[in-house]
């Protein structure tokens, strides 16, 4: 298998910092495991109230630090452009987030921070759908990963491995069987064939099943499962729908999903221009909060700022 990297950071973008609670057992699971060190990253309008936008947030992270037992980094943006901001701070990060799982709010479609940085992303995404709890189990032993037919879907495996290992889990192997022919059997068990003269094959389980979704979902109950998706959005999602998405939507657990860019050298994000920078030394919440006050009041009203301090020991 080959070597991957998860990425050199773990971030978790949260909108509130009640948010956090929800991913919090995850990313002390996740981040015991990998050594990675973590970021909880929020954005704010920048004619929001600041020290009140960050200290809410630094609370949070103050805990999620106590929790992991090593310090995290607490992460302001403030900016009139959320999704290129959340974008250019995630893309190439394994990032741990929460998603309602679809692009529509209140019967509009609104998009989904979740499927644009999964078609950018250049390091895996761990997916926190509406069904998981903060009290969800993680005793995992296996990571459920879902292959297809095509040659690309087994872009998932190294990173599934990699993570795998980190967690001390088995690797399972799973494809849908919806009739197509492309599983056969041999003296070794089960083997997937890739078509078009590409002659791979890899052992797999295989389940029959004519939704694909609610399939994988029952086989990875109380699971790690990943999965490789094209990330579709917009139109697109409308159009075909997402099969990453559809498991999201009802799994009770996170989902391990590599995007199309996954092990690209360098994202495809556009430029943006530069942002004033706000470093805190204070290790406090309250002295983190009165230390900002200063450099905020020679600040241009509205201007877009980014606000970094560490909390935790």
């Amino acid at each position: 298998m080959t070597d991957v990297s998860l990425g050199t950071r773990m971030v978790i973008p949260v909108r509130r910092s009640a948010d956090l609670a929800r991913l919090t057992p995850i990313a002390v699971k996740i981040a015991a495991a990998t050594s990675l060190p973590v970021d909880v990253l929020t954005i704010v309008h920048p004619d929001d109230d600041l020290p009140e936008e960050f200290r809410a947030i630094a609370s949070a992270t103050l805990l999620l630090a106590e929790q992991i037992g090593s310090p995290v980094g607490c992460r302001m943006l403030c900016s009139k452009e959320p999704v290129d901001a959340f974008l250019h701070a995630c893309c190439d990060n394994l990032t741990l987030m929460s998603t309602a799982a679809t692009p529509f709010k209140d019967g509009h479609y609104v998009g989904s921070f979740a499927a644009s940085l999964l078609a950018h992303a250049t390091a895996p995404v761990l997916l926190v759908g509406p069904q998981v709890t903060g009290d969800a189990p993680l005793d995992w032993t296996e990571v459920v990963v879902a292959v297809a037919s095509e040659i690309d879907s087994t872009a998932v495996l190294p990173y599934a491995h990699a993570l795998g290992v980190a967690l001390g889990l088995d690797l399972c192997k799973v494809h849908i069987d919806t009739g197509s022919g492309n599983i056969y059997m041999s003296r070794y068990g089960k083997r997937m064939w890739f078509p078009d003269e590409v002659h791979a094959t890899i052992g797999v389980e295989a389940l029959e099943g004519s939704d694909v979704s609610a399939t994988l979902i029952e086989r990875s109950d109380g699971q790690l499962l990943a999965v490789r998706t094209h990330a579709r959005s917009g139109l697109a999602w409308i159009a075909d729908g997402s099969i990453a998405f559809d498991v999201v939507t009802n799994a009770n657990g996170p989902i391990l999903a590599v995007g199309p860019h996954v092990g690209d050298s360098s994202n495809d994000l556009r430029a943006v221009d530069a942002t004033a920078n706000i470093e805190l030394s204070a290790n406090t919440v309250d002295d983190a909060v009165r230390e900002l006050q200063t450099p905020l009041a020679d600040m241009a009203a509205g201007q877009d700022t980014e606000i970094n301090a560490t909390f935790g020991s």
